[in-house]
């Protein structure tokens, strides 16, 4: 197996997907390899009806898909600004849609040598229903899958 030039991290912007994206950060960086990040949002939809008039002024005059996607693009840019990735190439995707279809699909495009993604840790029923995208990842990709567990606060 080739040593990865790139490696794909899947972001949520939650504290696993941090502790994820340290660990693509110093593979990367003892490897030489670069880092993309995606985050995919789902798109929100509404079972009634909105009445325009009532939203907010700043949401009535602007596309909505526009304004998730601005806020996503700031959560990334913040969520980017706390790891130290200097001497690392990173790109960063904002993507609506299924994590775990995107996150497959962008490792193939984009021709990612690994997938690193963070885990919940959620187990037993919690698990079957809220489904895992990691497990999903490590069940589907056709790269090798580096899956972070959550990190545990240190015994005093």
């Amino acid at each position: 197996m080739d040593l990865p030039k790139r490696i794909l991290v899947g972001v949520d912007y939650s504290p696993q997907s941090a502790t994820a994206m340290r660990a693509a950060i110093g593979l990367a960086k003892s490897l030489n390899a670069s880092v993309h990040l995606l985050n995919a949002w789902v798109a929100p939809y509404a079972e009634a009806p909105i009445d325009a008039t009532t939203l907010p002024r700043e949401v009535r005059d602007h596309n909505l898909f526009e304004l998730i996607r601005q806020s996503s693009a700031t959560s990334m840019e913040a969520f980017v600004a706390q790891f130290d990735a200097s001497g690392v190439e990173l790109d960063w995707f904002i993507s609506s849609g299924d994590p775990r279809k995107l996150l497959l699909q962008h490792a193939q495009t984009h021709h990612c040598d690994w997938i690193v993604v963070g885990t919940h840790g959620h187990a037993g029923l919690k698990a079957w229903v809220l489904g895992s995208v990691a497990t999903h990842i490590v069940r589907h990709s056709s790269v090798p899958v580096l899956v972070v567990p959550p990190q545990q606060e240190a015994s005093a």
